[in-house]
């Protein structure tokens, strides 16, 4: 164990370039997070961050910062590191009336959060269903909207931008018995809301990850998941199996899936990793963990979803290619997954040092307060 860490911080510490040939050659880093199953079994996280959620909807906490977080940032509202076997606590049950939760996530988007509102109230069912609002943003427009004229539940989180951590609050305060998170601005076809209810009233052990086709803008080209590929900073390309294109065929499992949309109930919720901040890493990252826990990711081909991507005024929130890459290294990480490819691909938007550097200041804060061992690493002479 001892000859492992010297390795490991040997080649952390002394070469850029052989910790970039090992990964490259090796193509793993392992990982071991030890004594932290332990620990974050006994450890009950809702009440961390419950305490700072006020009777007004406000998360309190420090001023919004996008400095890199440590043991002691805002980012404490979730646990400093993380296992896969451990999903994290709720902050409130279920309420029995409720049988759904519909939440997103909004950042500076009042149009988006007004049509998808709307939407959802003219033109699904939303009987025994739940409306709430996680704000990234701070916007007091969208506040009025929601608590004003739509009687849904707002809350204002700005203390991590990213996706991931307002889409976290989103299970850990929905109410629903099965919580639909979706982006602020997506729009359902018809019949989906009240279908998805269905679904889980006759699948009432379901513990899977449902999700549906996205419809293109033309309302007729649709996609049914991603191809686990890299491209433009990303994992994950739209693909189109045929199984998809008729609503009432049988659903099917998929690899992974963009998260303008998906489901579970609220109890299977596995989580996000606590330290994601910025947008990206989050496809294929959950659904690997869904599968390491036994579970499957499955497309419900009626389940279909239209997704504004056009921004004539530009991207509103924070979009750095720092932040795509801190977040994949630490999902990867987390799940044991190949990190050469990850760096690799980085390696063509930003300068190899920079990667390097990146990477390794992520792996050492996911390292804190935990014992991280490096595995298995040898340069390879092919």
């Amino acid at each position: 164990m001892a000859l492992g860490l010297l390795i490991a911080t040997a080649l952390l510490g002394t070469s850029g370039w052989v910790l970039w040939h090992v990964l490259r050659q090796q193509g793993r880093l392992l990982l071991r997070l030890e004594a932290l199953e332990a620990e974050l079994i006994a450890t009950d996280l809702a009440p961390q961050l419950d305490s700072q959620v006020t009777a007004s909807g406000t998360l309190t906490g420090q001023p919004v910062s996008t400095a890199v977080p440590s043991s002691t940032s805002p980012l404490t509202s979730f646990p400093a590191s993380v296992s896969r076997e451990v999903a994290p606590a709720p902050p409130a049950e279920a309420e029995g009336e409720i049988d759904l939760t519909i939440g997103m996530a909004t950042y500076h988007d009042f149009d988006g959060v007004y049509f998808t509102l709307q939407a959802l109230r003219l033109y699904q069912d939303l009987e025994r269903t739940e409306l709430l609002v996680i704000d990234n943003y701070g916007c007091e427009q969208t506040k009025q909207l929601v608590e004003g004229w739509l009687k849904g539940r707002y809350i204002r989180a700005t203390e991590v931008v990213g996706t991931a951590a307002p889409r976290e609050l989103v299970f850990r305060q929905a109410r629903g018995e099965a919580v639909l998170c979706c982006d602020s601005h997506v729009l359902f076809a018809p019949g989906v809301i009240a279908r998805l209810k269905q679904y889980y009233r006759q699948h009432p052990g379901c513990q899977d990850l449902l999700q549906g086709p996205m419809l293109y803008d033309d309302g007729k080209l649709l996609a049914t998941h991603f191809e686990p590929r890299w491209r433009e900073q990303m994992w994950g390309i739209w693909g189109s199996d045929p199984r998809g294109q008729d609503p009432e065929g049988e659903p099917f499992e998929i690899h992974m899936q963009g998260l303008g949309v998906f489901s579970c109930r609220k109890a299977a919720w596995l989580g996000f990793h606590p330290q994601f901040q910025g947008f990206g890493g989050e496809e294929g990252y959950i659904h690997e963990k869904f599968r390491q826990a036994g579970r499957r990711c499955l497309c419900l081909p009626w389940m279909r979803w239209m997704h504004r991507f056009g921004r004539p005024n530009g991207v509103q929130y924070p979009l750095t290619v720092e932040d795509k890459l801190r977040n994949y290294v630490l999902g990867h990480a987390e799940l044991g997954l190949d990190l050469a490819p990850v760096l690799e691909h980085f390696a063509a938007f930003l300068p190899q040092q920079r990667v390097l550097a990146i990477a390794q200041k992520a792996l050492g804060e996911a390292r804190a307060g935990s014992s991280l061992v490096f595995e298995g690493m040898c340069v390879s002479n092919a």
